[in-house]
């Protein structure tokens, strides 16, 4: 069997790149799906060379491939890379190589599962027209056993007519195989886009990229790619944080301050050590160096600390919060979380019902953040009072910065007393309320908002948001 080509012109199965893909490809499939896909060679082609049209800016498809089954693969991604769903799919996996290698996986896993099931079902199918031949055949041999024998050129000619049936069906079969193979393609590209355009969403929100400084690989953004398809409010949680996240500023504008001399001093504090100071004040004329030496010092880099602050996100997953009050506090959720990225905090966080969870420690892993918020259903009673109470425990493991925020996401059903004391000192309290009222979290917040649960109230709790962490505006800090 002559060595098989893929459909690229700009990449070939002989680059060692190619190669190194498709293993990588292989490698992130399960396992009862890897062993069938090592066996097919035009498998491993397709989900590499499906990598590469969605990850190359400028792909370019080959005019003609001499393999049968190739090249009818290759009339219907050209038909693809025509159409407008290629152009959407390329939005979310364009040189980016994770949802490119994202898209390739959930294509080869959807195709390998469609072919699987129509091998099988036709199989069955070829078992029972078999098992009907051979039924005829045994009442015919037995009844007319001698007649057969005397007529043996009646005999050939049926198996003539047999021979020449069996060629019409194996040409028929191929021809379904190729019409199964196309249809299986279509389908597998349809639902590789699907997967592609979630996981682009999670790396938006912060997960494995995007805003976050925490690299998780593929594997893990395929996993929780895998976990979110079979979330039903998925999609409407990711569409509201979406049009939230339109209300971020794409970068911070940080304000340079000069000193006297023309020098930018932020990021920069004075010493009188000569083996701290930053190397071009040594460039300076020696009467300028000495001279700032004994008056206010040579200048050196200030130590920053590596976070800007702490933020600590409390969601009520109670009963309660359930349906529309369920997505629409998710997305404010999400939307927060990245915020709170954005600005380098420290971000820890806790869901809630009659008890915090997780039990022992809250969670510090985005991704883990990111996948609780979507996937954990609503259920139980509630316990605000208990919910703050271990947020304020576990703040007070910690050293606490400068800015340190409690977020509070609930809709207040719930009847208890509490009041501030000293463990609250340079803690402040954010409530947004699902739809609901509480005179007590009135009382204890810094700032207690109120929206609809509609997208214009989402979009209003996301400026009041952009406005306190991003920019440090601290008028707001009143009942809404």
């Amino acid at each position: 069997m002559p060595e098989l080509e893929n459909l690229l012109l700009n990449i070939t199965n002989r680059d060692h790149i190619y190669n190194i893909v498709n293993r990588i490809i292989i490698s992130l499939l399960p396992e009862d799906l890897k062993k069938e896909a090592l066996k097919s060679e035009r498998m491993k082609i397709l989900s590499t060379d499906v990598f590469f049209l969605h990850y190359s800016s400028h792909p370019i498809l080959k005019d003609f491939n001499k393999d049968e089954l190739l090249e009818s693969a290759r009339i219907v991604i050209s038909r693809y890379v025509e159409s407008k769903d290629f152009m959407k799919a390329r939005i979310s996996t364009e040189l980016d190589e994770q949802t490119s290698m994202i898209f390739s996986v959930a294509f080869l896993k959807n195709l390998l599962k469609s072919l699987t099931t129509s091998t099988t079902e036709s199989k069955q199918k070829n078992e029972e027209l078999e098992g009907e031949g051979k039924g005829k055949e045994s009442v015919g041999t037995e009844s007319g056993k001698e007649e057969g024998e005397r007529k043996t050129g009646t005999t050939d000619n049926l198996q003539e007519l047999n021979e020449k049936h069996d060629k019409e069906m194996t040409a028929q079969a191929r021809q379904e195989k190729k019409e199964g193979m196309d249809k299986a393609i279509l389908e597998a590209l349809s639902q590789a886009s699907l997967y592609a355009t979630r996981a682009k969403q999670l790396k938006d929100i912060g997960f494995s990229g995007g805003a976050s400084r925490e690299k998780g690989d593929v594997k893990k953004l395929l996993n929780l790619t895998e976990v979110i398809m079979e979330v039903k409010e998925a999609q409407e949680i990711m569409d509201l944080l979406r049009k939230m996240n339109e209300t971020i500023p794409k970068t911070i504008h940080t304000e340079k301050i000069y000193n006297l001399y023309g020098e930018e001093v932020r990021g920069y504090r004075r010493t009188k050590k000569f083996e701290r100071a930053i190397p071009r004040e040594f460039a300076l004329p020696k009467e300028i160096f000495f001279s700032k030496y004994s008056s206010e010092g040579l200048l050196t880099i200030e130590k920053e600390e590596s976070k800007k602050g702490i933020f600590y996100l409390l969601l009520d997953k109670s009963g309660s919060m359930s349906g529309h009050k369920l997505v629409w506090s998710r997305s404010v959720a999400l939307f927060f979380l990245r915020l709170a990225m954005q600005k380098e905090m420290e971000v820890q966080m806790r869901m809630f019902d009659s008890e915090p969870y997780p039990y022992a420690t809250p969670m510090r892993s985005i991704s883990e953040m990111i996948e609780s918020v979507i996937t954990v259903a609503s259920n139980g009673g509630t316990d605000i009072k208990k919910a703050l109470s271990v947020a304020i425990d576990d703040l007070g493991k910690v050293k606490k910065k400068k800015e340190t925020f409690i977020l509070l996401i609930t809709d207040g059903e719930d009847r208890f007393s509490m009041q501030k004391d000293s463990s609250w000192k340079n803690v402040r309290l954010i409530t947004i309320m699902v739809s609901g009222d509480n005179e007590v979290l009135k009382n204890l917040s810094d700032l207690y908002l109120k929206a609809g649960l509609t997208v214009d109230g989402a979009l209003s709790i996301a400026r009041e948001g952009e406005r306190l962490l991003l920019t440090g505006e601290k008028s707001k800090y009143k009942h809404a």
